[in-house]
Order: structure tokens, then C-alpha cells, then sequence
């Protein structure tokens, strides 16, 4: 079990509405888009293997939406490739998460500087 002083400071972000991951519990998904095989691809290189899932919400009189302040982490702990490059994964919840702040960089998903604190 990875105690909050171990998990990392930045995470990469799965927005998927409709989708709900709670600590202790357990999410397949089906990952095709190409932002997100690649945001899958990076999670597996590191030690934790963790992703944020989190929800969106529209912003009244606007057709914009932002993300809630609070997700989920998950670590990937099942994944398999389908011969046409797609992939069915599990991710089991960790931890409820704070979003700091977005951070921007060179991946075609979206990441975070989250904290772990209270949860």
C-alpha cells in the first residue's frame, strides 16, 4: 500500500465524464484515443504507474468546462493490447487528490501538480 509521502507531486490527468473511480475500488477502461495511449505508455515507465481520473464540469452561460478540483488516482495493476493497437486496462484507486495546478509540457494529455493532503 503507497503511503501519501510516496506518491508523486505530478500526475497525468484522464478527464472521462461518466466515469467514476473511488479509492479502494477497481475501473476497467478502453483506451484508443492517441493522447491516451501515449498518456497509458507513459505511466507504465514509472514506478507507481499511477493516472488522475477526474471529472469536467460545464461552466453556466458558457460552452466552456474546467475540471473539478478533486479526483482519483489510479494505478494501472491490468492492461492488454488488442491486435489494433488499443488497450483494455484496469485501475485500481489510491487516493482522492487536490489539483494545484495544470501543468504544461510536451505531452499530448494533461497533467497536474496535485497534493495528497487530506485524503
Amino acid at each position: 500500500m503507497l503511503k501519501h509521502a510516496d506518491l508523486p507531486p505530478t500526475i497525468p490527468l484522464f478527464p472521462l465524464p461518466g466515469a467514476l473511480l473511488l479509492p479502494r475500488t477497481r475501473l476497467p477502461l478502453h483506451l484508443f484515443e492517441p493522447r491516451y495511449l501515449a498518456m497509458l505508455d507513459d505511466a507504465l515507465k514509472t514506478p507507481h504507474r499511477l493516472i488522475g481520473m477526474i471529472q469536467s464540469r460545464d461552466i453556466p452561460g458558457s460552452k466552456e468546462t474546467r475540471l473539478h478540483s478533486i479526483g482519483c488516482a489510479g494505478r494501472v495493476t491490468q492492461f492488454s493490447e488488442t491486435e489494433d493497437g488499443r488497450y483494455m486496462i484496469t485501475m485500481a484507486g489510491i487516493s482522492r487528490f487536490r489539483i494545484q495546478r495544470e501543468v504544461s509540457g510536451f505531452t499530448p494529455y494533461m497533467r497536474a501538480d496535485v497534493s495528497w493532503d487530506g485524503f
